[in-house]
């Protein structure tokens, strides 16, 4: 991305200077500007592509939905095919620069989807409540352990949800659904007085 083209977060008119930030009794929101998202497409049975990522982000393709810590970055297997790799956005975009230029040669794509999202950190011991409003999935320790990632129908929408602590969660919507999603996790969260 240029250097001199700015995107404003979806909830711009909530927080414009800041990331957005909402609390209850048992729940935090938080809107991660800071966090930068590589979106990487390939198959496993494919050595080149294995090789690729390998030499890119220092460790194999998961095999699993379950995240893996690498060189400061987690990377977690979404579907058959897609692999989500975050971080600190200032090392993210580099790194997103550089395995978008690598890709060009191997069997995959690779492609920095930052600021089509809206990262949202979700911390508390409500959140198995709210989450169990929103989505099918079960959120219990045993079943959903911390690192699981994957995606879901979430509230009408698609969304990411990876379990990072015991209460703690991080959620990525699209950019497009971003202002509602955020309007949804208030409502769902009784958050309603930053409205």
């Amino acid at each position: 991305m240029p250097a001199n083209i700015t995107i404003a977060s979806p909830l711009y008119a909530e927080a414009p200077e800041a990331a957005a930030k909402a609390e209850s009794t048992g729940l935090t929101l938080i809107e991660r500007r800071d966090v930068g998202l590589l979106l990487v497409r390939g198959r496993l049975e494919k050595p080149e592509f294995v090789a690729w990522f390998a030499q890119r982000f220092g460790v194999a393709p998961p095999e699993g939905r379950v995240s893996i810590r690498a060189g400061g970055f987690s990377i977690v297997r979404m579907a058959r095919t897609d692999y989500l790799i975050s971080g600190e956005i200032g090392a993210m975009d580099a790194l997103s620069r550089q395995a978008e230029a690598a890709a060009e040669d191997a069997p995959c794509i690779a492609c920095d989807i930052t600021h089509g999202r809206l990262i949202v950190d979700m911390e508390g011991p409500s959140t198995l409540t709210v989450l169990s409003t929103s989505c099918g999935l079960d959120m219990r320790e045993g079943v959903f352990p911390m690192g699981l990632g994957t995606r879901t129908r979430f509230a009408d929408m698609l969304v990411y949800v990876e379990r990072k602590g015991g209460h703690d969660f991080r959620l990525i919507s699209d950019r497009s659904t971003g202002a509602f999603f955020w309007r949804w996790l208030k409502e769902a969260s009784g958050v309603l007085s930053a409205f």
